[in-house]
This record gives structure tokens, sequence and C-alpha cells, in this order.
């Protein structure tokens, strides 16, 4: 058995050329050895706002909140990322108080608490996920397609998508450049 990936980041690496994944990083939200890998990029928001894409489901003040691109796997279905702690269907936290939203009722719920001016707290709403087979995903981190990153509830909270690729990259790999560091004053060498 291998340790779970849930809970972490994968990083695109620069040699990664799948338009799907490029520049992308995936938040796992399940991983299992017989069942596969489930992501969602959280760094591809697109044109569409929530309220648009809920429109004619849910009631949902219109807001600037984006619809993000979670991956080409059911690239119709919706997934929920939210910190309501009261909806969380019985499901552990991916990230300390960040959950899945894994029903269609969470999904309402959540949904009706916004449209009701329940502000305060976090939520992103995804187009499709990523997944792999079992086993599929190592072989791609051992080519070195991606990087393994833990990942951090306050990052998740605070990500600006435009440069969460590139922050999250030089953190998982910090460039140690052509020439030694420099320790103490420069002048005294």
């Amino acid at each position: 058995m291998t340790e779970s990936l849930k809970g972490k980041y994968l990083i695109a690496s620069r040699q990664l050329r799948d338009p799907n994944f490029y520049k992308s990083v995936v938040l796992i939200v399940e991983d299992d050895d017989e069942e596969g890998t489930m992501g969602l990029i959280i760094n591809h928001p697109s044109a569409l706002r929530v309220s648009q894409a809920v429109e004619g489901f849910f009631y949902l003040p219109e807001t600037e909140e984006r619809l993000f691109i979670g991956g080409p796997v059911e690239p119709t279905a919706l997934f929920l990322l939210h910190s309501f702690t009261e909806y969380k269907d019985g499901e552990p936290n991916i990230l300390p108080g960040i959950f899945l939203g894994s029903s269609a009722e969470t999904f309402e719920q959540v949904i009706e608490t916004l449209g009701m001016g329940g502000s305060g707290r976090w939520f992103r709403i995804f187009s499709g996920c990523a997944g792999w087979a079992p086993n599929q995903l190592q072989s791609e981190v051992a080519r070195g397609d991606w990087i393994v990153h833990p990942a951090e509830t306050e990052d998740l909270l605070g990500a600006e998508p435009y440069d969460f690729w590139e922050r999250m990259s030089r953190e998982a790999t910090p460039y140690q450049g052509l020439m030694p560091k420099v320790s103490g004053n420069p002048e005294f060498n």
C-alpha cells in the first residue's frame, strides 16, 4: 500500500505538455489503491461565473465568483470544495476545514446558504475533475510529470489562480542556480 496523496498538491512539472494540465496545480481529493485517484485543478478559472453555471438549477445572486475547470474527466459535472462545516456529509477533511461536497444535497445546501447572504466562508465550484486509474499517477510522478507537494489550507484559501502554479513550483523546487549561494557579506569575498 502506498502513502495516500489525499490533501496534497500535484504540481505539473515544466516538462508536462498535456494541454489539460499545463501549468496546473491539482488538489488530490480522493486516493485509493484499488479505486484510483481524483483531484481538482485549482488554478484554472473559466470565463463563466458560478451564478451562470447554476442558473436554472439554483438561485444564486450575481457574484464575481468564477467557475473553475477542475479537469478533463466528467466535464459537465460540478464539484464543490467548501468550508461549510455544517454540510460536511460526515466526510473527513481534505485539508483542515476544507471539504468536498460529495452529494447533490450538500451542493444545494451550500448554494442556498450563499443565496441567502451566507458569506464569510470559502467555496469553489469546478466543472469536471482530474482522474487516474490505480497506479497510473504513481508512474506519472516517477516519470517526472508531477511534483507532489504538501497542501496547506491557507494557500488554498488565498490562492490567486494566475500565479499559483509559479508560486507553488518555486516552493516545491527552490531554484538552486548556477552560482553557489553567498553566505554573509559579499564584500568580504
